[in-house]
């Protein structure tokens, strides 16, 4: 019975003209929901975390520098924000591991204020002989995350987003500028 509604909706569908079909599609959506209102006068910042930060090359062979910024970047919103996506591409082409966290609090790893965390560890190096603690090609926890339409996380505006990071370099080559973009998909509102 539902494959025969199916088949007549698909033959009707031939028989209006394009622009009928257009209308039809587009309130049908409206009505189910598949197209987020709360989106479409979506903006993106782009927070530049880090763009003064020095990582140290590690200083010899099975051997890290580790670093730890608390406020690597900030952005405050003018007005009141919805947020509705983040993005933190991995942005290294050497082996390090990096931490790194959007949220409305002063310093990492609480739980006030959280919007998103971000884990990737990689390309990795090879050794022969290998270290004892080594790690090969990328450990991406995710790199974005993205609200269910009519879902997101509202900030008033004037509050601070920080970015945090704690980054682990493996590498023998020191990292200058440490610099990690991090996207953020809002709307603004009322």
């Amino acid at each position: 019975m539902k494959q025969k509604k199916t088949l007549m909706l698909f033959r009707l569908g031939l028989l209006l003209p394009m622009w009928r079909l257009v209308v039809l599609m587009v309130l049908v959506s409206l009505v189910f929901g598949a197209v987020p209102l709360e989106a479409k006068n979506l903006k993106v910042k782009v927070v530049k975390a880090c763009e003064e930060c020095r990582l140290p090359a590690a200083p010899g062979r099975c051997q890290s520098s580790k670093k730890h910024w608390d406020k690597a970047a900030t952005w405050v919103p003018g007005k009141n924000i919805r947020i509705h996506a983040v993005s933190i591409p991995e942005q290294s082409e050497v082996a390090i591991y990096a931490d790194i966290e959007v949220t409305t609090d002063e310093v990492m790893y609480s739980p006030i204020g959280h919007i998103f965390r971000l884990k990737y560890a990689g390309p990795g190096i090879l050794r022969d002989p290998p270290c004892e603690s080594s790690f090969l090609g990328s450990n991406v926890t995710t790199t974005n995350i993205v609200f269910p339409a009519g879902y997101w996380i509202r900030i008033k505006g004037g509050t601070p987003i920080y970015v945090h990071m704690d980054v682990i370099n493996w590498s023998p080559f020191e990292i200058y500028p440490m610099t990690q973009d991090v996207y953020i998909y809002y709307t603004e509102v009322r």
